[in-house]
């Protein structure tokens, strides 16, 4: 009479972008068109030119079919390796997508370990090269942290370009490094931190 579905064991479902979600058991609501899983979540992204899918679990997965959009929530653990051997790993709250785009939204608490960083911050998003071929770049927004060896970077938004391996900090960007502080109007990492440039720089030396 409602039309309602309930599924059980090993339920999959793939999103029109190439997302694949696994759990054991389902709900199709009829009237809200929505999916719902309470149960432990595996997500499998699609392989690109970078490298393997992203790989992510999580608790909780709501689907909404008119909006496309597909939400997991409570102890985001995700994983990208890439082809030059490096492994992105990330935790967050929440993970959002939407079925019409090739972005993953993380939001919370978002941690993320990359070639011996550390980086943290309210919410990150991972995005795809404009022909869809790789997932190349990473943006971090509302307040960013960096750790590596003996540096400290700060700022309101770091982009990160997974291609040529360059992050650049904007948004009061400053650098510490060892007693010594830096900033300016950009700061950037190239060579994954190996090397510095700042723009219009302002230093304090201690």
């Amino acid at each position: 009479s409602t039309k309602n579905l309930k599924l059980r064991g090993n339920v999959k479902t793939v999103s029109s972008n190439g997302y694949e979600f696994t759990t054991d058991s389902a709900s199709y609501m009829t009237n809200k068109r929505q999916i719902l899983s309470p149960d432990f979540v595996k997500l499998k992204g699609p392989k690109d030119n970078m490298g393997e899918g992203m790989m992510l679990t999580g608790n909780y997965l709501i689907a909404n079919v008119n909006e496309n959009t597909m939400k997991i929530y409570k102890d985001i653990k995700g994983s990208k390796k890439l082809n030059d051997g490096k492994t992105f790993d990330i935790k967050s709250n929440s993970v959002e997508m939407k079925g019409n785009q090739k972005e993953i939204h993380f939001i919370g608490q978002v941690v993320i370990s990359y070639s011996e960083m550390t980086i943290r911050g309210p919410f990150a998003k991972f995005l795809y090269s404009s022909g869809d071929t790789e997932m190349n770049r990473l943006i971090v927004e509302g307040g960013v942290e960096v750790d590596y060896q003996d540096k400290k970077a700060t700022s309101e938004t770091l982009d990160l370009d997974l291609a040529t391996n360059k992050f650049v900090f904007k948004g009061r960007p400053k650098l510490i490094q060892n007693e010594d502080e830096l900033t300016g109007d950009q700061i950037i990492f190239l060579d994954g931190g190996k090397r510095v440039k700042v723009e219009k720089l302002k230093a304090e030396m201690k």
